[in-house]
């Protein structure tokens, strides 16, 4: 990785994985400037997880599980910020119920409306009445 102050190489000085999310945080220290920054590291799903829609594997949107919950909470004081949590709860849901990276639309549905039931039952209800004739 490059320094974001001088573009000069770096070197970790200290990893830490987050189990639940599923990334590494990463102090980096760079070799010219002596600039110090903290990294998170994730895997970029869409690369790796493919939606079975009508049996016919697309690549997985992140942004548009985003929008969908979003909607789904407009409701509250902070939907941006619930969603960007919920949507990131759920992909980590989801990459353990894929197989060989495939996973079914109403896989994520499900999740989804499941993680939602739990944090807003409101937000669920929205969920699932914007999804209902997909799921039919």
């Amino acid at each position: 990785m490059v320094c974001p102050y001088c573009h000069g190489n770096t070197r970790v000085s200290n990893t830490r994985p987050q189990k639940r999310s599923n990334r590494l945080w990463r102090r980096r220290a760079c070799e010219s400037c002596g600039a110090i920054f903290t990294t998170l590291e994730a895997i970029e799903v869409a690369s790796i997880l493919r939606v079975s829609h009508n049996k016919r594997p697309v690549l997985f949107d992140k942004d548009k599980l985003l929008i969908s919950i979003y909607e789904s909470c407009r409701h509250r004081e902070h939907a941006r910020s619930d969603a960007s949590g919920l949507t990131q709860t759920i992909v980590d849901s989801l990459m353990s119920e894929a197989t060989d990276g495939i996973i079914e639309a109403d896989t994520i549905r499900h999740v989804a409306h499941q993680t939602l039931q739990r944090f807003d039952p409101v937000a669920a209800g929205v969920y699932a009445a914007m999804h209902k004739s997909q799921a039919a």
